[in-house]
């Protein structure tokens, strides 16, 4: 093997570990890119199940008052039937 062909071969292995470092770094910005992803995920499946429950109580709070409202309109309407 000449000079010439070793450092050209030097070169090549450089380059290809050079290559190497590049894709390292490359999958450990990935890795933490699917990190972050999985916990804005998590995070919006938490808001999620909260808005969920907040729906929950509102619709109960809805059902109560209309209820009651409805349990008004009907005792008035019996005080009225009554009084007539």
């Amino acid at each position: 093997m000449t000079r010439e062909m070793m450092e050209d071969l030097l070169r090549r292995v450089t380059h290809l570990l050079e290559e190497i470092n590049e894709l390292q770094t490359n999958s450990k910005q990935m890795d933490e890119l699917f990190l972050n992803l999985e916990t804005r995920a998590n995070d919006i499946e938490i808001t999620l199940n909260g808005l969920q429950q907040n729906v929950l109580r509102l619709d109960q709070r809805i059902a109560t008052v209309v209820e009651r409202q409805l349990e008004k309109s009907t005792n008035k309407f019996i005080s009225q039937g009554m009084i007539h």
